[in-house]
C-alpha cells in the first residue's frame, strides 16, 4: 500500500471507491456534548449530483492524496487549505490502517485540521481516535455547507 498525491488528470477516479456501508447510530450534539442516538441507514455508493458537483472541486484542492494497492485507489484524503474536505476508505479496505494512513499524511500537510464529519458512529469514533476534538468555533461557511455534520478540530 502506498500514499502518493493524485494528479487532477485522475480525480475521476475517486468515484472508483466502494464507499458503501450500513449504519444503526449517528452522533448529534447537544449542548455542547455528542450524543449518540439511534439512526438505521445504508450508504450504497456515490450519489450522480455528488459526482457532478464535486469532481471540478477536487480537481481544484490544494492536495489530493491517494491510497493505492497496486494501481487501484482504495481511498482518498483531499485538502483545501486547512480543511479536509474528503477522506474516504474503499469498504473492502476498512479497519486496515488506511483511513489512519491517509489522515496522518494529510495532518503533516498542514498545522491544524478542520473536520466536517459525516455525523456516523463509525466516522465520528475515527476522528476522535485520532485526537480531533470538538471545534469550538467553526468557520460558518463550513457550517452552513454542512449543517449536519459533526465539526471537529484537529491540532498538532
Amino acid at each position: 500500500m502506498q500514499i502518493r498525491e493524485l494528479d487532477r488528470a485522475d480525480v475521476a477516479r475517486i468515484w472508483e471507491i466502494d464507499r458503501s456501508e450500513t449504519h444503526d447510530e449517528v452522533y448529534v450534539l447537544r449542548d455542547g456534548a455528542l450524543e449518540l442516538v439511534p439512526s438505521h441507514f445504508a450508504a450504497t455508493g456515490w450519489h450522480p449530483a455528488t459526482i457532478e458537483q464535486d469532481t471540478p472541486r477536487l480537481a481544484a484542492a490544494d492536495v489530493r492524496l491517494a491510497a493505492l494497492d497496486s494501481d487501484r485507489i482504495v481511498g482518498v484524503a483531499v485538502l483545501e487549505g486547512e480543511r479536509l474536505f474528503y477522506l474516504h476508505v474503499d469498504a473492502a479496505y476498512r479497519g486496515r490502517g488506511v483511513g489512519t494512513r491517509l489522515f496522518e499524511e494529510a495532518a503533516s500537510r498542514s498545522p491544524r485540521l478542520l473536520v466536517s464529519a459525516t455525523p456516523t458512529r463509525s466516522t465520528i469514533d475515527f476522528y476522535l481516535a485520532r485526537g480531533c476534538v470538538l471545534d469550538p468555533d467553526p468557520p460558518a461557511d463550513q457550517v452552513a455547507d454542512e449543517p449536519d455534520d459533526i465539526q471537529l478540530l484537529y491540532e498538532r
